[in-house]
Parts: structure tokens; sequence; C-alpha cells
């Protein structure tokens, strides 16, 4: 049950991120890989790595696409998300 769940929850980080405003449009420009998405323990939260900004970095966005936020300024690439209590 719980590795559908974060499959589902996966699978609604990379489809909310595709979806950006309005109606997705084919685009010549490729769309940054998203990896590790990690939904907290209540499900409110997904934080995911992307390199949208240049390099591999750690962003959090509610679970419903909205409130995307960079979270890493380092270096160094960043390549896993983990939620810490």
């Amino acid at each position: 049950m719980r590795v559908h769940r974060l499959r589902l929850m996966a699978l609604l980080v990379v489809l909310a991120l595709l979806q950006g405003c309005g109606k997705a449009q084919p685009t010549a420009t490729p769309v940054a890989p998203v990896a590790s998405p990690v939904p907290d323990l209540g499900g409110g939260e997904i934080a995911f790595v992307s390199d949208r900004g240049g390099k591999p970095a750690i962003y959090r966005m509610n679970a419903d696409g909205s409130g995307v936020r960079h979270l890493t300024d380092s270096p160094a690439s960043d390549f896993s998300a983990v939620w810490r209590p």
C-alpha cells in the first residue's frame, strides 16, 4: 500500500511539473528532469531534485503542485531529498 502511494505521489509530481500554467504546449525546450520525489509523512508536501536551475538542487512543493520553492544553494550538486523530523 505504501509503495503504491509513493508511486502515485511521484506521478503527481511529474504531472504537476509538466502541467505548468494552463494547458501544456509542445515545446522544443526540454523539461528539467525530476528525480527522487519524496512525500512528507503527512502527505502535504513533496521534496524532489531537479536541475531546472542548471545543476541538481533540492526543491519543495505542495502535494497539488503549487508553491514550488528552491531549497538548496550550494556549489555542489544535490542528488537526494530526505525529510527529517
